[in-house]
Order: structure tokens, then sequence, then C-alpha cells
């Protein structure tokens, strides 16, 4: 349940539909985490876009049913160019390499992209 107040939503309830990949994988956690603040840092507030929405759905649910960090490693890059395209910040001839992301989305949003260097660390780590 959210509720308007003063220019910022408030989440009041909420109940957890799946938990399988918090429960299961601190790693997946992280990876899941990075996707959602690219949402967060790439998409304007109060815009819908119903699209990076199932977007963002189904990468969730892709990172909850594999516990395979390389697979994990994939299915990041593969969301990080599927949410920039229809967002208009890279073209579709154009694939990143996974040491440049960090960077073009700090360029992208004047931000530091604070899960990317997280997932660094948990690539190590497997």
């Amino acid at each position: 349940m959210v509720h308007a107040h003063k220019g910022l939503d408030i989440v009041t309830e909420a109940q957890r539909v799946k938990g399988t990949l918090i429960e299961a994988e601190s790693a997946g956690l992280g990876y899941a985490y990075c996707m959602c603040e690219l949402v967060d840092q790439l998409l304007p507030d109060r815009q819908e876009h119903e699209d990076v929405f199932f977007l963002l759905r189904d990468g969730l649910l892709s990172l909850e049913s594999s516990n395979n960090q390389s697979e994990w490693q994939h299915l990041i890059s593969r969301f990080v160019h599927d949410l920039l395209r229809p967002l208009g910040f890279l073209s579709s001839t154009h694939t990143l390499r996974e040491s440049e992301i960090q960077s073009y989305i700090e360029d992208i949003t004047e931000r530091k992209f604070r899960t990317w260097p997280l997932l660094t660390v948990l690539g190590r780590q497997a």
C-alpha cells in the first residue's frame, strides 16, 4: 500500500510474494539490488514505464531461477543493455564491455553507481 504524502510517496504496507532469492543467496541479492538501482537511477520519478516494469520483473525471476554466479553476471549484463536501449541511452548496434558499464551509467546519471563495485567483489569470491 502506497500513500502520496507532500510530494513523497510512503509505503505503508507490503507483502512478500516470493523470497527464495533473498533467503538462498546473498550474492543473488546483490545482483537484484543492482537491477533495482539501475531502474531507480535511469527512470524519472512518477513516469510510468510498463516495459521497464516487466523487464525488471523478468530479470529478477531469471536471477531467482539460477544459483550460478557466472550466469548472474551474464543476466545483469543483458539487463543493462535491455534497459539502456529502449530508454535511448544505448544504440542497438553498440555493446558495452563489462568494464565499461559502471562509468557509462555514471556518465548518464552523474552519480556513483553504488552496487556495481559490489558485483565485482562478489565475482571474485565465486
